[in-house]
């Protein structure tokens, strides 16, 4: 990420971002595009819920549009899954394989 903080050319573009926190029970989120996904409350004892945004139209992600768009929430939604490394450490109460 250095060269696009030093506003300099150069900075590999990725096909995808993907983040996470472990606070307020959990959350994952990952940016494709135009498209941002997120889980929140993951390891709630009611499961986690799902958001999808298309930040070219909502950037301030008010609108969930999962309904409106299924097949590019279940990629996400699988995305989040496949890309996660696992941590013993931060494991969103997970159990172990």
């Amino acid at each position: 990420f250095l060269p696009a903080l030093l506003s300099k050319e150069g900075q590999k573009e990725h096909d995808y971002l993907y983040w996470e926190f472990h606070e307020m029970n959990g959350r994952q989120a990952i940016r494709k595009g135009n498209w941002k996904a997120m889980r929140q409350n993951i390891s709630s004892k009611n499961g986690p819920v799902f958001e999808l945004y298309d930040l070219s139209k909502d950037l301030h992600e008010d609108n969930n549009v999962a309904d409106q768009y299924p097949e590019i929430a279940a990629e996400l939604d699988n995305m989040l899954d496949s890309v996660r490394t696992q941590s013993e450490m931060f494991n969103f109460g997970f159990q172990k394989n």
